[in-house]
């Protein structure tokens, strides 16, 4: 039998205080049949040569250069491309390989769904990691996605940007009234300057 995998104990403490950012990659999808970064670019190279977006010597580069594992120039090369020539056509076609409602989590979505992230952010363009939120969560996330005319990706993103801003702000707030405690030498002042400091590290 197998010995289990030892685990971190600051990621640990992490995760007790509710202190996790999870960052799902297009491994995480790939568990459930969506493609992972390169085979993408691939097929979106293959896409606008069908579409006649791109020159057939321009593809054969492309190809070459796809070779050398600089899939990244490849892919802005061709969302260039489609949207010189086609435009609109590269929008449907990610609706078309990503918008898969009868896709289904994956084990790895499972266990997630088990744990408790400060928030979740990915740069894959299913919505996979949404689903894997509560379902509240998830619902709330939606909302404001259409409220702002964006996507529940971005939406993740600037929540985590906000959470992260609220806590430095609560760090410089506790250090604050830390050094007031330590100048004062009113009793009472002490008491509640304590109290405060009580209720911003384990809460009311």
């Amino acid at each position: 039998m197998q010995a289990p995998i030892p685990q971190p104990r600051p990621l640990l403490n992490a995760f007790a205080e509710n202190d996790v950012v999870l960052y799902g990659g297009g491994g995480l999808s790939a568990e459930s049949g969506f493609p992972l970064w390169g085979e993408f670019v691939e097929s979106l190279l293959l896409f606008a040569e069908e579409r006649k977006a791109v020159d057939p010597s321009f593809a054969e580069s492309l190809h070459a250069t796809l070779r050398d594992r600089k899939t990244d120039f490849v892919a802005n090369s061709v969302v260039s491309a489609l949207g010189e020539r086609r435009p609109g056509e590269l929008q449907a076609h990610l609706r078309e390989m990503f918008h898969r409602p009868d896709a289904s989590l994956s084990p790895v979505h499972a266990v997630l769904r088990g744990l408790r992230f400060r928030a979740a952010m990915t740069t894959n363009f299913d919505d996979l990691l949404k689903k894997t939120l509560p379902t509240a969560v998830a619902r709330r996330v939606q909302a404001l996605a259409k409220r702002r005319r964006t996507s529940a990706n971005r939406v993740l993103v600037d929540l985590i940007e906000s959470g992260l801003e609220a806590k430095e702000r609560e760090k410089v707030a506790f250090f604050e009234l830390a050094d007031q405690l330590a100048l004062t030498s009113d009793r009472a002042e002490q008491k509640r300057l304590k109290e405060e400091l009580a209720r911003m590290t384990f809460g009311e």
